[in-house]
């Protein structure tokens, strides 16, 4: 179920229902009248809507692969608002698709991922670098890939999966992956990752960069963390 509000949050109102269970939301960097939502449609089949009046109304729904699926990440290119990546699953196996004309059209982007790599069965988040729409991070249920070429060829990076979240800071090109029974892992340039240090036993499922500091939060199960050196929990005021 889709909600929209006009006026900053106050007032929402839901939005007919033109997927049977939504995965994921993005908004046109440039243009914020244009919205991509993508899930399940009620043929449960992988699907992708757009709108271009902030959500009144989504005329273009698309079901880039036939099969019974969910569509369950999507990003689109801030340096090219035209492409966008989205990825999910269909029947039991993870399946990823480009468009290059705003969600009109989408073909597969999984590239040499269909053999050669152990994938998982969906891919859960994506993430496209700032300044180059070729660039492009899939976090799997089995690890995290990188394409350098807009999903020709994916290459494995020392993340073990299941990845749930990806956050950057633009400015110091530090990246921060987030696997679910494992914390979070450091890398820069999307390369060179650690796992950093962070507390045993719990569940992590998001990670937000604050753009202005480069701080970092992580949320859990536990709680609210603080990345940094010895990883503190942030208290929650009341």
């Amino acid at each position: 179920m889709l909600h929209r509000s006009a006026d900053g949050g106050s007032v929402w109102s839901e939005v007919d229902r033109y997927l049977n269970d939504g995965g994921c939301l993005v908004m046109d960097p440039v243009c914020p009248e244009i919205v991509y939502m993508a899930g399940d449609s009620t043929g449960f089949e992988a699907a992708i809507c757009r709108s271009e009046d902030g959500g009144k109304t989504w005329p273009l729904r698309v079901i880039p692969e036939k099969g019974r699926g969910k569509c369950l990440a999507m990003d689109v290119a801030r340096s090219a608002p035209d492409v966008l990546y989205a990825g999910g699953r269909v029947y039991d196996r993870a399946a990823l698709w480009k468009s290059a004309d705003g969600g009109r059209t989408w073909a597969s982007a999984l590239g040499n991922l269909r053999e050669g790599h152990e994938v998982g069965d969906s891919i859960s988040v994506l993430h496209i670098d700032p300044e180059n729409a070729e660039l492009v991070w899939a976090g799997t249920s089995k690890g995290l890939f990188r394409s350098d070429d807009g999903g020709g060829i994916w290459r494995a990076l020392a993340v073990p999966g299941p990845v749930v979240s990806l956050a950057f800071d633009a400015g110091a090109r530090h990246y921060v992956a987030v696997v679910r029974d494992k914390g979070p892992f450091c890398g820069r340039d999307g390369e060179e990752w650690q796992r950093a240090n962070s507390p045993a036993g719990v569940e992590f499922n998001r990670a937000i960069v604050d753009k202005k500091t480069g701080g970092c939060y992580v949320g859990s199960t536990a709680g609210l963390w603080r990345l940094g050196g010895v990883f503190p929990r942030v208290e929650s005021r009341k």
